[in-house]
C-alpha cells in the first residue's frame, strides 16, 4: 500500500516505521496523523457509507479524509 500511495505522488503518513506488512495501531495514533490526511485507505476494512464509518467509531466522522468525501460514500476506509 505504501509503495502504491508513493507511486501516486502521495505521502504515507506511516513511511517512518521500518517494517514490512499491516501496522496494528490505537485509534489515537490513526486520528492524530489522519487529521494531515486528504486520503485514508484500510484494505482491510471495507465500508458503503459515512453511516458505516461511524459505526467503527464515532471519532472518524470528523476526519478531513470523511468529511471531504465527494460522493459521501468509501469502499475503503
Amino acid at each position: 500500500m505504501a509503495r502504491f500511495i508513493a507511486d501516486a505522488g502521495g505521502s504515507y503518513l506511516w513511511s517512518d516505521d521500518a517494517g514490512s506488512g499491516g501496522i496494528t495501531l490505537s485509534i489515537e495514533a490513526v486520528y492524530e496523523r489522519a487529521l494531515r490526511a486528504d486520503i485514508w485507505l484500510n484494505p482491510a476494512i471495507t465500508v458503503n457509507t459515512k453511516a458505516d464509518i461511524a459505526a467503527l467509531d464515532p471519532r472518524f466522522v470528523s476526519l478531513p479524509a470523511v468529511t471531504a468525501g465527494g460522493s459521501g460514500t468509501t469502499t475503503s476506509v
